[in-house]
């Protein structure tokens, strides 16, 4: 697993938002959370206050894998699925059900950033620093790098 330290941190009502050292956001949503239309626009402020108008990968996850999004939720997610830059999203999933289910999302719903499925958060970590190492390699070098 990489070891990094916090450099930012927020907390919503139904998530913690971490921006470590090597330059990942990590947002880990609390356990038995729903998230409705007014948390998601609550997330993303926080996730741009983190961010500070820089593009970095994110990982989401759920701990319990309990965190559900209601359908005004995801719609409203789509909508204003460009109101915070990412460089990538990891989506860490707990369970087959969670996994077909994000799937099926992804296909529908075709997200505008790179989105992809990991089982654990080590691989989704390593996913997310090659990604950052294939935009240094082709010319995005906007993103600060932590030491």
């Amino acid at each position: 697993m990489n070891t990094y330290k916090i450099v930012k941190q927020k907390e919503t009502k139904t998530a913690i938002i971490t921006l470590g050292s090597d330059c990942i956001v990590r947002v880990s949503f609390k356990d038995m959370v729903q998230v409705t239309p007014v948390e998601v626009e609550e997330n993303f402020k926080a996730y741009n206050e983190i961010i500070d108008g820089e593009s970095y990968p994110f990982i989401i996850s759920a701990k319990s894998g309990s965190a559900v999004y209601t359908t005004e939720g995801l719609v409203y997610a789509k909508a204003h699925e460009d109101d915070w830059p990412k460089l990538c999203v990891a989506l860490c999933i707990k369970n087959l059900a969670q996994r077909m289910l994000a799937n099926f999302y992804l296909k529908i719903n075709k997200p505008t950033s790179t989105h992809k499925i990991f089982d654990n958060i080590s691989a989704a970590e390593t996913w997310c620093l090659s990604e950052v190492e294939n935009s240094k390699r082709n010319g995005f070098e906007s993103m600060p790098i932590f030491i």
